[in-house]
């Protein structure tokens, strides 16, 4: 049976550890060790808590490619989806 303290299974609970280890500046291990917190456990969590840093939007660019080979001309026309950063 699992007897894990219903705080230890909260997510606001391991998302607040996660933010002060992030604001810590230690490494995940010994922020662990000083709170009593399974090293596995807080990865699981720092995965959860992803944050987008900041997204960039995508810009669609049309691309036209055009090529003459004896008396046959090809045109090739295709949108492009790319991030300017």
């Amino acid at each position: 049976m699992n007897t894990i303290p219903a705080e230890r299974s909260n997510r606001e609970f391991w998302l607040a550890h996660v933010k002060a280890w992030r604001a810590s500046g230690l490494k995940k291990q010994d922020y662990c060790d000083a709170n009593d917190l399974k090293v596995s456990a807080m990865s699981y969590w720092c995965r959860i808590d992803v944050e987008p840093k900041s997204v960039t939007p995508l810009t669609l660019i049309p691309l036209n490619q055009s090529s003459v080979r004896g008396n046959i001309a090809v045109t090739v026309n295709w949108l492009a989806l790319l991030r300017v950063v």
